[in-house]
């Protein structure tokens, strides 16, 4: 018996550089470090004293995945309904081979931490 495939999701408040992230999250896969473009940035878009406002310059919002998930794409959003522009990914499970099916599956999944999980089959 092994481990269930899961994925992690939210607000972190800390960069994956962080080694606080680095010992607790290691052995996951951050989405948008594997299929993500660009910077990723998330955090402040609210006015800030000495920032311009809706310009993000930290990455602290994440999905990190479990082994079992293949990540095909991860963005940031421009959204404006809190401190943060969401992020968002897209992820497939991978099944692994048994005796009636020696090919493994994916099955396709969205994933975000506004939004609930879904597994589309």
């Amino acid at each position: 018996a092994g481990t269930l495939p899961f994925l992690v999701a939210g607000d972190f408040n800390t960069p994956t550089s962080s080694s606080l992230f680095q010992h607790t999250w290691r052995d996951l896969t951050s989405a948008f470090d594997q299929a993500g473009t660009g910077y990723g940035y998330t955090s402040p878009i609210k006015p800030q004293k000495y920032w311009i406002s809706n310009l993000p310059w930290a990455r602290i919002d994440h999905i990190l995945a479990s082994p079992e998930w293949t990540i095909r794409d991860c963005r940031v959003g421009t959204s404006h309904g809190s401190d943060h522009h969401l992020i968002y990914a897209e992820l497939a499970r991978v099944t692994p081979p048994t005796d009636a099916n020696p090919k493994s599956a994916e099955r396709s999944t969205k994933a975000g931490p506004s939004s609930a999980v879904t597994d589309e089959r």
